[in-house]
C-alpha cells in the first residue's frame, strides 16, 4: 500500500485543526470546534483513500514549536507530499509574521532574503540562531 503525507502548518489560531474537524464530520462539529485547545506540538492520525494510507500532521502554531519545526526540518517536515498553509485573514495584525514563518519553513537561510519584510530575511525566525 502507498503512504502520503500531507502536513498542516501555519501560526496558532489559525485554523488549521478546526478544518481537520470540518473534513474529519462533515457536519454537527460546531461544539467540538468551540471547545477546542490549542495543539501540542505535532497530531497525527490517518486514514486509507483509494489504496494509499494517508497520514495527517497538524502543527501546533505556538511560537515555542514553530522555532522547533524551523530547527528541526528534516525531522518535521521531510517526506512530506502535500502542504497546507493556514492563514487567518482577519488577523491582519499577523500577516507578516505569517509570511516570515511560511518562507522560513521552505528556504535555505543563505538564499532568501525579502525586502519587502521589513527587510529582513524572510529565512531568519526570530530566536533560531
Amino acid at each position: 500500500m502507498k503512504s502520503s503525507k500531507i502536513a498542516f502548518l501555519g501560526l496558532d489560531n489559525a485554523g488549521k485543526t478546526s478544518i481537520l474537524i470540518a473534513l474529519d464530520r462533515k457536519y454537527n462539529f460546531h461544539e467540538e470546534i468551540e471547545a477546542l485547545k490549542p495543539t501540542i506540538r505535532v497530531e497525527r492520525s490517518s486514514f486509507k483513500f483509494l489504496m494509499t494510507e494517508i497520514f495527517k500532521h497538524d502543527f501546533g502554531g505556538q511560537e515555542k514549536y514553530r522555532i522547533e519545526y524551523l530547527k528541526n526540518k528534516d525531522k518535521y517536515l521531510s517526506n512530506t507530499d502535500l502542504l497546507y498553509y493556514v492563514v487567518d485573514i482577519q488577523d491582519q495584525a499577523r500577516f507578516d509574521e505569517s509570511l516570515i514563518y511560511f518562507n522560513s519553513s521552505f528556504c535555505d537561510p543563505s538564499r532568501c532574503f525579502d525586502k519587502d519584510v521589513s527587510s529582513r530575511s524572510i529565512c531568519e525566525y526570530p530566536e533560531i540562531s
